[in-house]
């Protein structure tokens, strides 16, 4: 293990003097192994942590957060599954069980010292202008002035493209829909012009709730979750509360 430390020291050294200054790593439970992280803090390199939040470590996530806090990272990104290959349907959080995972993200936010970002989650966005809302003004941080701007979620084919290894132009690489490829096509005609990323920026074109919603430019659901479930980039998110509320309703 002493060897195995010495030569990540040794590549992370190399990675900062050729001018990386922040890197990613993944952080899934409330006893991973930190070792690399800390000596890159030690190093001088700011950290992103990644984190995908199943169901098996949904309720921890407090305890990973105060884990991540001891490294002095700069940005929280928590992955919520897609389900797919080497994804099962029943790994991934329900509509009740997001809200929940919700409520202690924007609880831990409030105070973290990091950034805190959801990905595949837009209805976060929704969430977290909810609940500045119905806050007092005085009692909102300082943070929640820019998350009330009411700024839309970056997401697949807004204000974000993917490019895989062999050059093919998709909304995201959990929207696998190929709209060309960076050696024919130039990326931001294609990012501008195809017809299915400029639908992409239109929430109002949507089907089912999503594209109905109050909310939907703030929001407008996961695309990707929505292909995954239904194979229709443009259906309604089956993971929103809204629509399980609905649905109670109309039973």
């Amino acid at each position: 293990m002493r060897a195995e430390i010495h030569r990540t020291l040794g590549a992370l050294a190399r990675l900062y003097e050729a001018g990386c200054r922040r890197i990613a790593i993944a952080v899934d439970a409330a006893d991973a192994d930190l070792s690399t992280a800390r000596a890159a803090r030690s190093l001088g390199f700011e950290l992103h942590v990644d984190t995908v939040v199943p169901r098996r470590n949904a309720g921890r996530l407090r305890e990973i957060a105060a884990l991540i806090a001891t490294l002095g990272a700069t940005l929280w990104n928590l992955h919520f599954l897609i389900p797919g290959p080497g994804v099962a349907a029943q790994d991934c959080l329900d509509a009740a069980e997001t809200e929940q995972a919700f409520a202690t993200l924007f609880d831990l936010w409030l105070t973290a010292p990091f950034d805190l970002k959801a990905w595949e989650a837009p209805h976060y966005h929704r969430y977290v202008a909810e609940r500045l809302a119905a806050m007092a003004p005085g009692e909102r941080p300082a943070k929640a002035a820019s998350a009330l701007l009411g700024i839309p979620s970056v997401g697949e084919g807004k204000g974000f493209a993917f490019v895989s290894y062999c050059g093919e132009i998709m909304p995201s690489g959990l929207l696998p829909l190929v709209m060309g490829n960076v050696r024919t096509h130039r990326l931001l005609d294609v990012y501008r012009n195809h017809p299915t990323m400029q639908r992409l920026r239109d929430p109002s074109s949507y089907s089912g709730a999503c594209g109905r919603c109050e909310d939907r430019d703030l929001c407008g659901g996961s695309r990707a979750r929505a292909y995954a479930l239904t194979g229709d980039p443009f259906a309604q998110d089956p993971f929103c509360c809204r629509l399980a509320a609905a649905a109670d309703a109309r039973t």
